[in-house]
């Protein structure tokens, strides 16, 4: 195994990033505490980014998520599902330039005014998953924008691009995106500047209510050794329940047969 990092950040978050059997590392991760003088400014920032074509995108990502979702915060007096929403737009624009492609999958759990965690707040673009067990018991889990899991996506661009397809510049397959020679599985990120005119630049929101029996896990779509993708979230979710961390959860992917890059954070309050 090459360029794994296995890491405790704090008592209730781990993280685990391996990059498999490819040739290098694109995935990129992000756990902060945030202390902000401002409402639900105290909180734990986390995020994974999947990059493609090369890792410049996710690495940038990865850089600037911390100071944009800050700044937007502090300007939003701590609307936190309003600073998310401006923060993915300045993150899109900043890379909309860039060949190369990221996903984006952000969470944000403030320390509510009781001192507990009551929501997570969580966005998305891309198909790195986010899944949870929320306050009552159920499990949560984001959609995955790729054209092969994702076909109302896959509809959607191609009814806003049907000249493209009729002239045969864009293709869609069940598989991928094809355009200029270029080909993307995704129907949503950052970056992927030859697909500007065609990728859905919209995040998904959700609020997913929390409580001491919750637990959440982003992870990069390496995580994916199970077709039946809500099987594995339930698997992964009883593994963290039996009290198993990130680390845990990686290896035994990479067990599984798992050789793409692999990022792993897992959260328990």
């Amino acid at each position: 195994m090459l360029n794994m990092t296995t890491i405790d950040l704090l008592p209730n978050v781990s993280v685990f990033s391996d990059q498999g059997s490819r040739a290098y590392q694109e995935d990129r991760y992000l756990v902060r505490k945030l202390h902000l003088p401002v409402k639900n400014g105290v909180g734990l920032l986390l995020a994974v980014m999947d990059g493609h074509f090369g890792s410049e995108v996710s690495v940038l990502v990865s850089e600037i998520l911390e100071e944009t979702f800050t700044q937007n915060l502090i300007k939003r007096k701590g609307q936190v599902d309003l600073a998310l929403e401006i923060t993915f737009r300045d993150i899109i624009v900043r890379c909309q330039s860039f060949d190369q492609g990221s996903t984006l999958s952000v969470v944000y759990i403030p320390v509510s005014d009781s001192g507990f965690y009551t929501f997570a707040h969580v966005a998305h673009l891309g198909d790195s998953p986010v899944f949870a067990i929320d306050a009552s018991g159920n499990l949560i889990h984001t959609t995955e924008h790729n054209v092969s899991q994702n076909s109302h996506d896959a509809e959607l661009i191609a009814r806003q691009n049907k000249r493209m397809i009729e002239s045969g510049d864009l293709l869609i397959s069940p598989k991928a995106l094809t355009l200029d020679l270029r080909f993307l599985q995704l129907t949503r990120s950052v970056g992927d500047s030859t697909f500007n005119k065609v990728l859905i630049r919209e995040p998904e929101y959700q609020q997913v209510p929390i409580n001491k029996g919750s637990m959440l896990i982003i992870a990069s779509d390496g995580i994916f050794v199970d077709e039946n993708h809500l099987k594995l979230y339930k698997t992964l979710l009883e593994k963290g329940g039996e009290g198993q961390n990130a680390s845990d959860i990686g290896r035994w992917a990479l067990d599984q047969g798992a050789n793409d890059n692999i990022t792993v954070i897992v959260w328990k309050p």
